[in-house]
Order: structure tokens, then sequence, then C-alpha cells
């Protein structure tokens, strides 16, 4: 079940989706990992947040386009489709599954109440929910590969969703160091461009 029909209008219809089986890093793309890509591209590293590069940290200000970058370079290392996951896919394992839990407490999220809007913090240093994931709902907020469209959920394709065809955002899933806590189906659409301290993004591969 995908949504929530007590969230907000871009979050309803609560629907029933099917995906196919996907590998999913347990934590998001770090400084380090993000690092080691632009020295072997020739990239130039993006300018630093106030807190500073932290190589344990999730790499954040960082471009949809950037991210999908980096998707392609590792994919090409490794020899496997790596890529940013879909939203379906995103919301299927933050939420640990089929049992769905769409609440992040203190225990497993870093949030405004609990950084004090400071800065990110490293990986995996809260607890992991049901599918082992860190941070799905908190430290930075995750690009997703699907444009976003307010009112897709009312029209979304039962298998495999991938999202409108085309729009002027692209999807952003979870919440942030600088947030307070919502529902794990919460969304909202930034353009591809756009480069946020609060945004990084996490890779998959089929």
């Amino acid at each position: 079940s995908m949504g929530n029909d007590d969230g907000a209008i871009d979050e309803r219809p609560a629907h029933e989706v099917t995906i196919k089986d996907f590998y999913v890093a347990r934590h998001e793309v770090t400084v380090a990992q993000y690092r080691t890509f632009c020295k072997a591209t020739g990239r130039v590293m993006p300018a630093p947040p106030n807190w500073g590069w932290l190589d344990d940290h999730p790499v954040v200000g960082i471009s949809w386009d950037e991210a999908v970058a980096y998707c392609e370079w590792l994919a090409k290392q490794e020899g496997k489709r790596f890529r940013l996951l879909t939203e379906a896919e995103w919301e299927y394992a933050a939420c640990g599954g089929a049992n769905k839990n769409t609440t992040t407490g203190e225990a497993s999220g870093w949030y405004a109440g609990n950084t004090d809007g400071a800065g990110t913090k490293p990986v995996g240093s809260k607890k992991a929910n049901t599918m082992g994931l860190f941070d799905a709902g908190g430290n930075a907020a995750e690009w997703c590969a699907d444009w976003y469209d307010k009112g897709y959920y009312a029209q979304s394709a039962g298998t495999s969703p991938t999202g409108p065809a085309q729009g002027n955002g692209r999807v952003i899933r979870g919440r942030s160091f600088g947030d307070e806590p919502k529902p794990l189906t919460f969304r909202y659409g930034l353009a591809p461009a756009s480069k946020k301290p609060t945004v990084g993004f996490r890779v998959c591969y089929e």
C-alpha cells in the first residue's frame, strides 16, 4: 500500500502497487564515496555546507543530475545497474516493507529536534529500520528517480510505477536534519538542478 489517505493531498489516495525485487544501499551516499567519484571523473566537489565536508556524513547539496551521474559511474565500476530508487521503491524500503510503518522516531531519525538544525550526522548512527536501512526518514532527504506530480497517485500504474512521463521537478522523499518529523509518505518536488544542503541521495540496483 503506497500513499496515505490521512496525509497531504499529494499523498492521496493510498493505492496498491507491486514492485520487482531490488537491492538498496543501507545508508545514503557519503561524502567519502562522492569524493571518490569526483576524483575518478575529474569533477570538482560541490561547495561544502556550513559544517564542512565530513567523510562519514551523507553528501548533500547535490543536484538530481549529479546524483544520476554518480549512479552511472558506479554502475560502470561494479558492472551492475545502479540507479536512484523509484518513489515506490523508496517508500517500500523506508517503511520497512509490506508491514508498513510510516513513522520514524528519535531512535532512528535525525531531525531538527535532535540536531538543532545544525547539520548532518554520521550515517548509520541511529537505529536501522526493520529492513536494515539507516536514515531512511532523517539526516538527509533523498532524490528519487521520478518526476513529481501532486496528482499522480490517482493515476499511478499498479506495477512498478515510475512516475509521470515529464514534469518540472523530481521527487524528494524523507525528511532531513533541518525538518520536523512527518510520515514517511510525505513527498515533494524540486527542480533537477536544485542543490539543497538538506538533500542527498541513496542508490539501488536490480
